[in-house]
């Protein structure tokens, strides 16, 4: 079982995750290192450590890469989260479903109305 660890802190080169783009700058990261591995990658290890402070934005699209790689049946784990980063994530985890209402309520008015 091959597995990788992802720094994001060395990705983004700061101690803050702002915004969705950086969120898809690690995704693009971790593609390219599955992509060359030379064995299958089973485990992704996304890691926090050096970083403060993370938006909501950040950390809803995050998420999305979670389950982007999920869905390919690979584990996906954060470390090295400190409190407050690990609270963000968890308070959008349990509002992502009324996240995701709201994104179809609005595309729906906005493009299908």
């Amino acid at each position: 079982m091959k597995d990788i660890s992802v720094s994001i802190f060395q990705i983004l080169e700061r101690k803050t995750g702002g915004f969705r783009e950086d969120a898809e700058r690690i995704k693009k990261y971790i593609k390219e290192n599955i992509q060359s591995a030379k064995e299958n990658v089973e485990v992704i290890n996304i890691d926090f450590k050096g970083i403060t402070l993370v938006t909501h934005s950040f950390a809803d699209e995050i998420s999305v890469v979670k389950e982007y790689f999920e869905k390919q049946n690979k584990k996906v784990e954060f470390i090295n989260m400190n409190e407050d980063v690990r609270k963000m994530t968890e308070i959008i985890h349990r509002g992502r479903p009324y996240i995701l209402k709201n994104r179809e309520r609005s595309y729906k008015q906005a493009y299908l109305s």
